[in-house]
């Protein structure tokens, strides 16, 4: 069976093509995500729920805090490049590669990317809708500690209260980590990994970044994917350069209800 790190289910379009011969990722920015709630977090309604919470512990402060979350989050865009981690989910080939009409591009980015992968924030989605609603419970907690604590506090140990300030600092930033990587539950097929680069203003609609060939390993037809399909992909695939690539047909197992796949030579 194939094997890769990431999955980009896809019809066989202009685009696709223009994937394969440009050799270039779209690192999208979330206002086009088909999810209107993806990296879209209200941060004043969020608030709302768990407002008296921390306003036991920092009611001075709050608005304050309020502010400088959403000034941190308006100024910083990203763009974002997303795969899904399994190539058999029928549910991704349904909506992303034209209800099995498509292909599942395998990549395994290696540190030799042309774009630099390992420069790029990469990380799973979390599928928790209440997450950022108890990255601000962890907030409040690791404040309330810091200030029940402070630094000439006769009870702590050497380096305790600076403890407390770093787990109060690594609390603030996680806002920012659960806005961008947590979709709702019922997205949680969607097996998502997700990479990150920050947006310069003039490419806020998202930007390209080049890849290479030995990080796509493998790419997978769909089930009802036609043979003249099959064969356009793998004539313009056809050079030394993808000599490594393996291909695949999809094929159903009607006793499991699962995806299978065979490799093509």
């Amino acid at each position: 069976m194939p094997v890769a790190e990431g999955w980009k289910f896809r019809d066989v379009n202009e685009g696709t093509l223009s994937l394969l011969i440009n050799r270039e990722l779209w690192f999208s920015n979330p206002i086009f995500f088909n999810d209107p709630f993806d990296c879209q977090i209200d941060i004043d309604g969020s608030f709302e729920s768990v407002e008296e919470e921390i306003e036991n512990h920092w009611p001075d402060d709050l608005a304050a805090f309020k502010e400088g979350v959403k000034l941190h989050h308006s100024e910083h865009a990203y763009g974002y490049f997303c795969l899904c981690q399994d190539w058999k989910q029928s549910l991704m080939w349904s909506h992303y590669a034209n209800e099995h009409k498509g292909i599942a591009l395998g990549f395994s980015f290696s540190s030799g990317s042309q774009f630099g992968i390992t420069q790029l924030e990469r990380n799973e989605i979390i599928y928790k809708t209440d997450a950022f609603k108890n990255a601000i419970k962890n907030l409040s907690g690791s404040f309330n500690m810091m200030k029940a604590y402070p630094t000439n506090h006769p009870h702590l140990m050497d380096g305790e209260a600076q403890d407390f300030q770093h787990t109060f600092r690594q609390n603030w930033m996680s806002f920012y980590e659960v806005i961008r990587y947590m979709k709702s539950e019922c997205w949680e097929y969607e097996k998502e990994l997700r990479y990150e680069l920050e947006l310069e203003t003039k490419d806020q609609a998202g930007v390209s970044r080049k890849f290479s060939p030995d990080d796509l390993k493998h790419i997978v037809f769909g089930i009802r994917c036609s043979q003249r399909k099959i064969d356009t992909i793998r004539t313009l695939l056809d050079n030394s350069d993808w000599a490594h690539l393996k291909y695949w047909k999809a094929s159903p197992d009607p006793v499991n209800l699962v995806v299978t796949a065979q490799e093509l030579t």
